[in-house]
């Protein structure tokens, strides 16, 4: 790979011929002392498992330990470097040029010696000016019915892969998110109305496609919750599995009960059952192995889905031309998938994206029967108000019970329309960050409840603490209200040109006051070489947007640096684009922290994004900003020399004679 360049040809994937160590685990020392004899060697092409590969004249099975050798070239560099592990089945212990990087579980020569995982993991180590790179890589597998590297590794520059897997990570939650969403969505549909019972199993398949897709791909589930052990989360995918089978074909049986074969449901019910109990039950070897039974049993499920979906179709049903299309794009990308398993292709992984479109079909199918409902109950009041109208001269007892029954109906449609409201709301507000301050007022309440705060003042001392925990969490439901809005570009930004001299008449003395009053001092400086009587280069900003980002800054400067010191607004400007800073004498930003103080919710005590009291979206509020203006925000610090935060905004050649005087309002 010495002709490779990461920044032009982008990732490399480590495809291609491996040298294979069978029922041997070797160390970098061992194996090349190894390299210099004369013994017959064994490759092995990976991507791919282990099992039938022929090994001094015998095929070897998926249990067992083995260890992989390349040799990869090339140019020297002093870059860092990053390698992307997918699931090694099933533990692992990796190497390269002789250090020891990277380890999945525990490596052992049988079972009671070994401990699997099945997470992917992005390994980043400096190059080091080294011209190769020596990779071994000890796996063993006493717990799976295939062993070995199944996926592909991927070779690349460190902020390459890591853009890559937060892109791979941010599609798998995506998917995640819409599945539960729409799952509980559907049970909300099924508390509203629990005679109608399609809600019901519609949910409850979101949720476990759900559940499985974050087993899978690039492992959401062990970020969420590291300390969840191997043989849990294999029988929790194969649970999953089986039993999304059996509700989707409920489903189909509730919606179309006349084209479903009542058997065959049973007996799909009955085998699932079976299924999952030998998974909650037999050890992995056994339970992995009986996947491929129940994936022809899946087949013929999918089989009798379609043909239940043909005969609804043809008995022009409702909805089953919508939920045909979705299952037949399931089925092929499920056969994909079920090949990929199988090793009989190099590529799957797919099968989430084709359920997710039976469910979307199918929840907007259940969504028309709910909006055909719903324009029903509409015509009935319609209908309604016209006979009250023409029976009112006749029988006002009548009329009176008319009004009444027309009056009911009205606060049904009311309170629907409210319920769709909420339901929209909550989906734009709902934050992973509420958790910690509902604890502890749930705990000060708890204090004060069971009498372990008696005095008057410490009691209203932890009244105090309720209320400020109260308030937070309406300031986080605001910031994030905002946030989401800004990242939806539902905001209207009102912008305007602005000279460099408008800049600094308008920013110069604007936070002079605030600083002062918090007992610093405030500094503006500008190095601007644009002549005021000629404006040449403009800015086009919203002027109460960046505002709002020059305050919140501002402000966690105040907050970050001790009395008597120094706060500064910077102003410099190039051929395109103009910079402004704000710099302090403050604690400074630790330089882990420097990459993420923009983030949303990143929290923590050394960051700009957790002044006290904040939401943790300040910062992330103010790159939303910037970044629809066209520019850029970073920060930089050493730590205890103060902080810089830095934006680069673009500027754009205008008229003269068309421009603004410094003296204009804007």
């Amino acid at each position: 790979m010495r002709e490779w360049s990461f920044g032009n040809n982008g990732i490399a994937t480590l495809n291609g011929q491996w040298e294979f160590y069978w029922d041997q685990l070797l160390n970098p020392n061992q194996i090349a002392a190894l390299q210099d004899q004369e013994r017959p060697r064994h490759w092995i092409d990976l991507p791919q498992a282990w099992n039938g590969q022929e090994v001094d004249g015998e095929r070897i099975s998926g249990m067992g330990v083995a260890t992989f050798h390349l040799e990869v070239q090339l140019n020297p560099s002093s870059r860092v470097l990053a390698v992307e592990l997918p699931m090694i089945r099933t533990a692992y212990r990796m190497w390269i040029n002789g250090q020891f990087v990277a380890y999945g579980g525990r490596v052992g020569l049988d079972r009671d010696t070994s401990t699997p995982v099945n997470y992917p993991q992005l390994v980043l180590f400096p190059q080091a000016g080294a011209d190769k790179l020596d990779i071994v890589i000890q796996v063993s597998n006493f717990d799976h019915r295939y062993g070995g590297i199944e996926s592909e590794l991927m070779l690349g520059e460190a902020r390459q892969m890591v853009a890559f897997h937060d892109r791979l990570m941010g599609l798998d939650m995506l998917l995640v998110g819409s599945l539960l969403l729409m799952g509980f969505y559907n049970l909300g549909l099924f508390l509203i109305r629990m005679k109608e019972k399609s809600p019901l199993y519609l949910g409850l398949f979101c949720l476990l496609v759900g559940i499985h897709t974050m087993l899978v791909g690039e492992g959401a589930m062990f970020k969420l919750f590291p300390r969840l052990d191997w043989v849990t989360s294999m029988r929790l995918e194969y649970v999953c599995f089986y039993l999304s089978t059996a509700v989707a074909l409920v489903f189909c049986y509730s919606l179309y009960r006349k084209e479903t074969s009542r058997a065959i449901v049973q007996f799909t019910l009955y085998s699932c059952a079976l299924f999952t109990a030998a998974t909650l039950l037999a050890p992995p070897y056994v339970f992995t192995s009986m996947v491929m039974v129940y994936q022809w049993l899946n087949a013929a499920v999918c089989v009798c889905l379609i043909i239940t979906l043909i005969r609804a179709f043809a008995a022009k049903r409702e909805g089953a031309r919508l939920i045909l299309s979705g299952v037949i794009i399931y089925m092929i990308m499920a056969a994909i998938d079920a090949a990929e398993y199988d090793q009989w292709i190099g590529f799957g992984g797919i099968s989430p994206v084709g359920l997710f479109c039976v469910i979307f079909m199918a929840s907007f199918v259940i969504s028309m029967k709910s909006v055909q409902a719903f324009a029903s109950v509409e015509t009935l009041s319609r209908e309604l108000r016209d006979l009250n109208m023409r029976l009112e001269y006749r029988i006002k007892e009548r009329t009176a019970e008319l009004e009444q029954s027309n009056l009911t109906l009205a606060r049904t449609n009311e309170d629907l329309a409210r319920l769709e409201t909420s339901r929209r709301h909550l989906l734009s507000n709902i934050s992973h960050d509420l958790g910690t301050p509902m604890t502890l007022i749930q705990g000060y309440v708890e204090a004060l409840i069971d009498r372990v705060v008696v005095g008057t003042e410490q009691q209203d001392k932890y009244l105090k603490l309720i209320l400020s925990r109260i308030l937070g969490l309406n300031r986080l439901i605001t910031d994030l209200f905002q946030l989401s809005k800004l990242e939806a570009r539902q905001i209207d930004f009102y912008m305007q040109e602005l000279t460099i001299a408008q800049v600094i008449t308008y920013f110069s003395e604007r936070y002079v006051v605030e600083v002062h009053n918090a007992g610093l001092q405030f500094e503006f400086r500008s190095t601007s070489t644009n002549a005021p009587e000629l404006p040449s280069r403009v800015l086009m900003i919203d002027v109460n947007r960046m505002d709002q980002v020059f305050t919140n800054l501002v402000h966690n400067a105040i907050k970050h640096t001790s009395t008597g010191g120094l706060i500064q607004m910077l102003l410099q400007e190039n051929e395109h684009d103009l910079m402004l800073k704000i710099q302090d004498t403050g604690s400074g930003i630790e330089q882990d922290d420097l990459p993420y103080v923009f983030d949303r919710f990143y929290k923590k005590d050394k960051s700009r994004n957790s002044a006290a009291g904040g939401s943790g979206l300040g910062l992330a509020i103010a790159k939303e900003i910037v970044e629809f203006h066209g520019g850029s925000i970073w920060a930089e610090s050493l730590p205890g020399q103060g902080a810089q935060i830095c934006l680069m905004l673009p500027l754009r050649e205008v008229d003269p004679a068309s421009a603004l005087s410094p003296d204009e309002t804007y």
